[in-house]
């Protein structure tokens, strides 16, 4: 019984427990807590963890109060820096939030960032709190944590979630998302070009247009309903969510609780829909939209990011984030935008291009420490493709070259000196001077001006533009308020830049001698990182598929004056400040436990299952796990009322950076005899490794389970007689998507006792990069061999064979499977059908599968046509159904096959 609750929750539990960062070390941490709230830090970290914790002290008494949540939970906060990207989560059923000490690049400072992240992360604390009513309180009591989160994740669609924490991070920051006009561009281009866009759509995806994520569309959705509806009405809705969480139903119930009338999320979508297109086209009146040529569309289903580009004499270089192959470096034609070089594949981001070098930061583990990482600043020759290292440090902006290619400028950040410039010699990677301006200003975007730099610097106030000499003399230029300036680029006198000042991102121009401004662009979705040559001026600028266009811009169309006070926050009408202030002070009785103790979180559950001629099973058991999820403990005792015997299931994993293990016992009381019982053990090895520029998991352990003949009747197709058994893995995989790779894993099983068989099993897949866009070739080998009876056909057949035309006993002790598989897209229809299953993708695969043993083997060949598709928008589970067609060539006859939803495998 055990087993099939497993079957149920393990999916989501998994991704819960063990979703997103990595695990800092318990030995190393230090504890902060104050009032149900526990700070989890490196000892180093010790003011940013007060920080935290005083932040979190006002800010989630302030959300229970707008909410209207009377109860909460006891929440442990990690803050981890193991990774090198900028995230941060929350989690059931082990209750904790983890968030990466990397901030995201447009905000002001690794302080600011925490502060987002509680503003963000602690609307979704809350969001919990306050969904634990009615059925889900119900849930939560007899089922534990994990109970309550299946029926919040399976039922209440992410952009609720997402959407109502976007704007809670925006109505009480000054960096938050939506303040941006960056964050709504790729929905703002979609609506005005396709206006017949529906909610199905949006939320089902596509492989074709580059639908905007649930947080963007999430928070224009739940920011209609507070704008009208204010923080009592969001309160309401919260507490109907929770009280019916009904399957299909629970959102639109909340949504019609709230509005008086019934009404979907694809009607309340509509209405959105209907209130954007109309303040977007009141911005737009009397305005003449600035004249621009495409340059370049970089491929057939377009670049998604311009990463960095650069524009030559006859040729633009690029580097591009494509879908299905990554960054990648291009070279077109200026005219046509036809590739003039082959593609070549950069292994990170934050990339600068000139004519002879492309220099990017690199992200790598540290060898002192693997589960840290370092940035590296690296130049790889565009002519043979040699790369070189040229320093380390931690790094928070692209480089950027000189205008003479001589020297390259890196902006760094580190939490006891605050924010430099570093510059190097980009030939020889020498270093220059550092520098270092006001103490913790962040660097963010920069320029060459002859011997000066020009650089963005944020502020608390707000974002300044100064010029630095090398000496590190410094002259303010303007304050351009809270707006974003989204690259800088040079022309005499003249620097031009993106701004989001008027509501569009825009490109701008300030005159260095003069200190006049004017706006030069006015676009429909918007226009940034401008680049000039030769007096020309090139920009990016989104498409209505969500790619990102090179584009020629005419400036002598017209040259507009600036229009509104750069010193005035953008116009957001979800800002309250006067309402929602935090302080920063220590928080008052704050208890610092000492290092090398992490409490553990204890959650008890109760549960009962009655199905029919199946299992019927009453269980009560807990769960035990550190935030950090280093150690996690299971026990849990339940009663069989078919058979009317107890159970007993007990399990301890211990997962650190380098060793994974997992101890589990079940236990069930026999008639008259021993007791039946499994015990297994795992133990795992990983590391991570780079090499050639390409990062690499490898993994090394196995698996020794011991137990006495369970359910032999149930396993017997499956020829399970083994008391004693172990397995060994090894593989190694790339971190880079969609670059080749393979796995090797090799098991073996035995008994105890004379009689019993001994079986191996090796399992070998290679697979290939994708040659073209989404398809892929699979190799994959599967032997078996035992030492005595007979060893199962289950899942180790070729294709095209049903299970009742094989032998139920071959009788011999070799038997294994080669098999080939290429992946072909057809077409990407982006259909729905009767409003419940959604049609991405129509691909097909050609296999061949050759199954063997010692005196015989079966062969065939065919293909499959599959439609990859959703299963209603409520749920992101892909499916795949189609048919088969196969030849089997031992006998020379067809046969077809009905495929009914698996699961497709990702390349």
């Amino acid at each position: 019984m055990y087993r099939l609750c497993n079957l149920i929750f393990a999916g989501i539990v998994s991704a819960a427990l063990f979703s997103g960062a990595g695990m800092l070390h318990a030995a190393d941490l230090q504890v902060i807590s104050d009032h149900g709230i526990s700070v989890i830090s490196e000892p180093g970290d010790a003011d940013q963890a007060q920080q935290v914790l005083s932040d979190l002290s006002q800010i989630l008494p302030a959300y229970r109060d707008m909410l209207s949540v009377s109860h909460r939970f006891s929440w442990p906060v990690v803050l981890s820096s193991d990774s090198s990207s900028p995230s941060g989560f929350v989690s059931l059923p082990v209750v904790r939030s983890v968030w990466e000490s990397v901030p995201y690049s447009s905000l002001s400072s690794g302080a600011d960032w925490f502060r987002t992240l509680a503003l963000h992360e602690g609307r979704h604390m809350v969001q919990y709190e306050a969904l634990d009513t009615g059925l889900t309180r119900f849930a939560d009591v007899i089922g534990g944590r994990q109970m309550m989160m299946a029926m919040t994740h399976s039922f209440i669609p992410g952009w609720i979630y997402e959407g109502d924490a976007t704007i809670a991070e925006t109505r009480f920051s000054r960096e938050g998302r939506g303040r941006s006009a960056a964050f709504i561009r790729s929905l703002r281009a979609l609506l005005i070009e396709h206006p017949q866009l529906s909610y199905r759509e949006l939320s089902q995806g596509s492989y074709v247009h580059g639908y905007p994520d649930m947080y963007a569309y999430g928070y224009v959705m739940m920011g209609y309903l507070l704008e009208r509806y204010g923080d009592e009405g969001i309160a309401g809705f919260f507490r109907t969510l929770g009280a019916y969480p009904v399957p299909f139903l629970s959102p639109t119930i909340a949504i019609s609780s709230l509005m008086g009338s019934l009404t979907t999320p694809s009607a309340l979508f509509e209405l959105v829909k209907a209130d954007l297109l109309m303040q977007w086209d009141q911005q737009m009146q009397g305005r003449i939209i600035t004249p621009r040529v495409p340059v370049v569309i970089p491929d057939a289903y377009g670049a998604v990011r311009i990463e960095a580009y650069a524009v030559h004499d006859r040729t633009i270089t690029a580097v591009t984030h494509d879908r299905s192959q990554g960054l990648l470096y291009r070279e077109y034609d200026l005219e046509d935008g036809s590739t003039v070089s082959e593609s070549r594949r950069v292994p990170a981001s934050d990339v600068v291009i000139a004519k002879e070098y492309l220099l990017w930061i690199e992200h790598r583990p540290k060898r002192s420490d693997p589960g840290s990482t370092i940035d590296v600043l690296v130049r790889a020759d565009t002519e043979a493709w040699g790369m070189e290292d040229l320093a380390s440090g931690v790094y928070t902006g692209s480089p950027i070259l000189s205008a003479d290619g001589k020297f390259v400028a890196v902006s760094t950040y580190d939490p006891q000196m605050g924010s430099s410039v570093q510059v190097f010699d980009v030939h020889t990677g020498l270093p220059g001077p550092i520098i270092y301006p006001e103490h913790r200003v962040f660097i963010g975007d920069m320029v060459w001006d002859e011997e000066t730099l020009i650089v963005v610097e944020e502020h608390s106030e707000g974002r300044y533009l100064t010029r630095y000499t090398l000496q590190g003399d410094a002259q303010r230029l303007f304050f351009a308020g809270h707006h974003q300036i989204t690259g800088l680029a040079r022309s005499g006198s003249l620097i031009y830049y993106g701004s989001d000042a008027d509501g569009i991102d825009e490109i701008y121009q300030y005159d260095t001698r003069s200190g006049e401004h004017a706006q030069v662009t006015v676009s429909r979705y918007g226009l940034w990182d401008p680049v000039v040559v030769d007096g020309q001026l090139y920009a990016v600028e989104l498409d209505s598929f969500d790619r990102e266009i090179l584009v020629r811009v005419d400036t002598d169309a017209q040259v507009l004056p600036v229009r509104r006070s750069y010193d005035a926050l953008q116009v957001d009408r979800f800002l309250d400040p006067d309402r929602f202030e935090v302080a920063v002070e220590p928080a008052v009785g704050a208890e610092v436990l000492p290092y090398r103790r992490i409490d553990w979180v204890f959650t008890p559950y109760a549960r009962g299952i009655l199905l029919p001629e199946t299992f019927s099973e009453l269980t009560l058991g807990f769960t035990c796990a550190d935030p950090l999820l280093e150690h996690e403990t299971s026990v849990s005792i339940g009663y069989d009322l078919e058979k009317r015997e107890p159970v007993f299931h007990t399990s301890w994993t211990r997962t650190g950076d380098l060793l994974v293990s997992t101890i589990s016992l079940d236990l069930t009381p026999g008639e008259g005899q021993l007791p039946s019982y499994t015990a297994a053990a795992d133990l795992f090895l990983n590391t991570r490794v780079r090499r050639h520029g390409r990062a690499l998991d490898h993994s090394l352990g196995g698996r020794v389970q011991v137990s006495d003949a369970l359910l032999p009747d149930y396993f017997a197709t499956a020829g399970v007689y083994d008391l004693i058994s172990f397995g060994l893995q090894a593989a190694e995989r790339s971190l880079v998507p969609y670059e080749p790779g393979i796995t090797h894993e090799i098991s073996a099983f035995t008994a105890l006792g004379s009689g019993y068989p001994v079986q191996i099993n090796d399992l070998i897949t290679l697979y290939t990069g994708a040659l073209l866009r989404d398809d892929g070739f699979i190799f994959s080998s599967r032997v078996s061999w035992r030492s005595a009876g007979a060893i199962s056909w289950q899942a180790i057949q070729a294709r095209g064979y049903g299970q009742a035309e094989l032998p139920d006993e071959p009788g011999e002790s070799l038997i294994g499977t080669v098999s080939a598989r290429y992946l072909v897209p057809l077409g990407y229809p982006d259909l729905s059908v009767a409003r419940t299953f959604f049609i991405k993708r129509i691909r097909a695969e050609l296999f061949f599968d050759h199954t063997y043993w010692d005196t015989g083997s079966f062969s065939s060949a065919g293909f499959e046509l599959l439609a990859d598709m959703t299963f209603a928008h409520l749920f992101a589970l892909e499916l795949s159904s189609g048919i088969r067609a196969s030849y089997r060539l031992e006998d020379q006859r067809f046969a077809w096959d009905l495929i009914l939803f698996s699961i497709p495998i990702p390349l």
